[in-house]
């Protein structure tokens, strides 16, 4: 049976909570405050997922774990957006990962 777990990530002075879903041998973190990246994947405590010391506390947009690339993957054609008929300016791989 699957269990959702809160804890923090605690590391080079920046906190952030965390949501952990386990299931058997199986579990899988999450960084809501990074805009729901995934930070961590293990089966039986074996670690699947690289976070970059220091990169990863140090921008909001850190070169490892899994982000969530929302509403575009990659930098959109002339750095926008089109959606329902009207532009929006979009940065590279879209604002999800910038949001909490």
């Amino acid at each position: 049976m699957s269990k959702l777990t809160t804890g923090v990530y605690e590391k080079y002075g920046v906190r952030y909570p965390t949501l952990t879903l386990t299931d058997g041998d199986y579990a899988l973190t999450v960084t809501p405050e990074k805009g729901g990246m995934a930070t961590s994947f293990t089966r039986a405590g074996e670690e699947y997922l690289w976070l970059r010391d220091g990169n990863f506390e140090s921008t909001d947009r850190p070169r490892c774990g899994i982000p969530i690339l929302f509403p575009n993957c990659g930098r959109p054609d002339g750095g926008v957006h089109r959606f329902g008929g009207a532009d929006y300016p979009m940065e590279i791989h879209g604002f999800a990962d910038l949001v909490p």
